[in-house]
């Protein structure tokens, strides 16, 4: 499994985060609430897991908006 925990823009809501991650393949599951960091201007923290790691790197890609670099995968998506 891949995984990439990563802070999602705070407008989304938990089902579209659920679904946009469902559409690429991938699990999205709420580590840390964005109401609990609020004064330090925090979002909610996801993770993002996906058996295959092309699925995950296209997610994360999108979630930037931008296309991400081999060194930046291979740095920031891990393996369990």
């Amino acid at each position: 499994m891949f995984n990439i925990e990563l802070d999602v823009n705070g407008e989304s809501t938990h089902s579209e985060i659920s679904q946009f991650a469902e559409d690429h393949g991938c699990k999205a599951t709420l580590v840390k609430s964005g109401l609990t960091r609020i004064s330090y201007g925090g979002n909610p923290l996801y993770l993002f897991q996906s058996e295959k790691f092309d699925y995950l790197d296209e997610l994360v890609s999108q979630i930037l908006g931008t296309s991400t670099d081999t060194e930046f995968s291979k740095t920031s998506i891990y393996e369990n």
